[in-house]
């Protein structure tokens, strides 16, 4: 996920969860891994899990380069959560983070975290 995320968080307001990182070529074809560790402010939990929902349906949708997407809750806590994502490509996941339903999950998303995600990238081993 590549939200935008308000300045409380530390992070630039027009900037994202994730971008492409810059070890992944443009136009590249590996498949490309992805975990977000996001920790939730106590009491928004539901609203989160709600705009959460609604970006999954859209991306399984919409997204054919998209081959996971999806959220977990940690056990044992109330307010951590991962997104798992798999994308085809770097292609796929740089027009994941430029889709208009994706933007306007954003400040929705990032107005219920409670601190700045941990994101990080894999590449598949085959």
């Amino acid at each position: 996920m590549n939200f935008p995320h308000t300045p409380r968080d530390g992070l630039a307001e027009t900037g994202g969860l994730h971008t492409v990182a810059s070890e992944h070529v443009e136009g590249e074809t590996k498949l490309i891994g992805i975990v977000a560790k996001l920790k939730i402010q106590d009491g928004k939990q539901a609203e989160f899990e709600q705009v959460a929902k609604d970006l999954m349906a859209k991306v399984k949708a919409n997204e054919p380069g998209c081959l996971t997407y999806q959220l977990y809750k940690t056990k044992g806590s109330t307010t951590e959560y991962i997104f798992m994502e798999q994308y085809a490509s770097s292609d796929a996941l740089k027009a994941h983070g430029q889709t208009d339903y994706f933007k306007a999950a954003g400040p929705r998303l990032g107005a219920v975290l409670g601190g700045a995600p941990e994101i990080q990238y894999y590449d598949i081993v085959e």
